[in-house]
């Protein structure tokens, strides 16, 4: 489904609520499109936002927890991860926390084509590489340390941080 990896929101709600094509593709994977939305390497946080809820109304259940909450834009669902979590915000996660094997997401990180490694790092990491844009969930995560290096070591030999530039 060409408007998950694109993050067309619009597009894909007509596909699925005018057109009414089962959310699938071609091989029937239910999954397959979800997967794309995470991973994609483009950059449209209100559309991957709007995707992932548009998923949600189509019976996906996205997975509740804080990275999720940052790809879905969802500062509520964040909070209420922080209320019972204070250490969130300088907590790292796994790769398999921030790309969810149960909503499609490949183990090989390499296949996760959003570009720059975030395995290891924070929520502010991947808030700051552009899945809110909007800021929401960059605002939420205001005062957080945004030096903390990632446990991810790319080509450079250097650990990334949120102010580190993209390659």
């Amino acid at each position: 489904m060409g408007p998950a990896e694109t993050l067309n929101s619009a597009g894909m709600a007509f596909v699925l609520d005018e057109l009414g094509a089962p959310l699938q593709d071609k091989h029937g994977d239910r999954l397959a499109p979800v997967a794309l939305v995470p991973e994609t390497y483009v950059r449209n946080p209100r559309g991957k936002h709007e995707c992932l809820e548009l998923f949600a109304r189509h019976g996906i259940e996205l997975p509740d927890t804080p990275p999720m909450a940052v790809h879905r834009g969802r500062i509520d669902l964040l909070e209420d991860h922080l209320r019972r979590d204070p250490q969130l915000l300088t907590r790292t996660y796994a790769h398999r926390e921030i790309w969810p094997p149960e909503l499609g997401c490949h183990d090989d990180e390499t296949l996760a084509l959003h570009g720059t490694p975030l395995a290891g790092g924070t929520l502010l990491h991947l808030a700051s590489y552009g899945t809110s844009a909007n800021g929401s969930s960059s605002d939420m995560l205001c005062g957080v340390n945004s030096s903390a290096p990632s446990s991810v070591i790319t080509m450079s030999s250097s650990r990334r941080t949120p102010n580190s530039p993209r390659m």
